[in-house]
């Protein structure tokens, strides 16, 4: 099924995480709200999530990798097209 632009499909499952930081990288499901915290070595949080945004899975990320990078830094599944 094609998804319009713009549009967010629910139930996305993420699974298989894996960092070559060997950071502690979350999957927070359903959680994506104002208020939810940005990483997990910061107390950031999100100050407006837009509504179409909101109760979405996402990955929670360290802000010590902003510098990381290569074509396997980070590797995850998904249940659908993303």
């Amino acid at each position: 099924m094609a998804m319009a632009a713009g549009t967010v499909s629910a139930g996305l499952v993420i699974s298989n995480l894996t960092v070559s930081s060997d950071e502690s990288y979350e999957v927070v499901e359903n959680g994506l709200h104002n208020g939810s915290v940005v990483y997990i070595d910061r107390s950031y949080t999100h100050s407006i999530v837009p509504i179409m945004l909101q109760g979405t899975t996402y990955i929670k990320t360290a802000n010590d990798d902003k510098s990381s990078g290569g074509s396997s830094f980070i590797t995850f599944d998904v249940n659908q097209d993303v």
